[in-house]
């Protein structure tokens, strides 16, 4: 009741009022990241209309360190980062005159949203904000220019790094992303994010798998736990014949999560034109609602779930066409519709 005494409070412009019954909420539940985060946003508010700028920056300073307290316990948390992007839209955006100054916030701002909407399996709540953010930093070879002068400005800043590998890897210069991944890993070696890009940018590069693997080894040691990466992983060990070892990375990201985040599917095998790749096989086997896909030649299998009509009626031994997915339960056969 206080929380939501407080949030109405914060709606009706009663800054005072929001923080003084965010307080007495978190005062009966002080580690409640609800609560706390309540607490941040009221303060945040506060700020905004404050005219003492030394009472301002206590409460900024108070607001950030619980968002980054949060961010740093949950970061699946939506709300620890809209209160950290607040201030900087509502306080150093606001108050700042020059020009390339703003443009690198802005840069900060959409570099922590992207970080936030990955982090948050895509929450809407990130995802409105992550569109607006992605307005203001404008297209993308003016992002490029903008993200390269602010790298420049504060090499050391793995977020800004991290939103211009984005950005050119999108832009197909892989070559200049993975320059950049590699420099930054030198100020940061524990960043598991630019050992993620790098990994990545040498897949794209066409690098030998020894080197791919140890990115990946190195981003996994700064991650531990995180299905999404290991899945990742375990799928390029698949697809590029390490099956044994595909499968121990599979089976430790099938212990985590509930069911339903384990059967989601985080990627898929494609080819060099980062197409869908297609197999053609024959169905291997079938238990009941499942049945398993064998590619040919390729000569490994895929799970398949047999719950549409078409899918049912296939027998052991038909000819079928498929793409492969990867989830926490290891490769996935999507059946494709032949003639269609």
């Amino acid at each position: 009741m206080l929380q939501h005494r407080s949030i109405l409070e914060r709606d009706l412009h009663h800054a005072d009022n929001a923080i003084a019954f965010a307080r007495q909420a978190v005062a009966l539940e002080r580690r409640n990241p609800a609560l706390l985060n309540t607490l941040g946003l009221a303060l945040e508010f506060a700020a905004r209309e404050m005219k003492d700028i030394d009472r301002r920056q206590l409460l900024l300073k108070e607001a950030g360190k619980i968002f980054d307290d949060g961010i740093a316990r949950s970061p699946s948390d939506a709300y620890s980062y809209i209160g950290k992007f607040n201030l900087i839209r509502y306080h150093a955006l606001e108050l700042e005159p020059d020009g390339d100054e703003r443009a690198r916030l802005n840069a900060d701002a959409l570099s922590l949203l992207e970080e936030a909407f990955e982090a948050t399996g895509e929450s809407e709540i990130i995802a409105g904000a992550l569109a607006d953010q992605r307005k203001q930093l404008g297209d993308s070879q003016y992002a490029i220019k903008t993200l390269t002068a602010a790298l420049d400005v504060k090499p050391d800043n793995s977020r800004l790094r991290d939103l211009l590998i984005t950005y050119l890897s999108n832009a197909a210069q892989d070559k200049e992303a993975l320059k950049i991944a590699l420099a930054g890993i030198k100020f940061d070696p524990n960043s598991w994010r630019l050992q993620r890009h790098v990994a990545r940018l040498m897949r794209s590069n066409k690098y030998s798998a020894g080197p791919i693997r140890a990115a990946y080894q190195a981003a996994l040691r700064h991650k531990k736990g995180d299905v999404g990466l290991l899945v990742e992983v375990a799928g390029f060990l698949f697809t590029n014949g390490f099956v044994a070892d595909a499968k121990d990375v599979f089976e430790e990201a099938g212990r985590l999560k509930t069911l339903s985040d384990r059967r989601q599917i985080r990627g898929w095998w494609c080819d060099e034109w980062k197409k869908r790749k297609i197999f053609t096989g024959k169905v291997k086997r079938i238990r009941g609602g499942t049945g398993y896909a064998e590619a040919v030649p390729e000569n490994f299998e895929a799970f398949f779930w047999r719950t549409e009509t078409w899918i049912a009626e296939l027998r052991e031994g038909d000819p079928i066409q498929f793409q492969v997915g990867f989830n926490a339960l290891g490769p996935v056969a999507k059946i494709l519709l032949q003639n269609k």
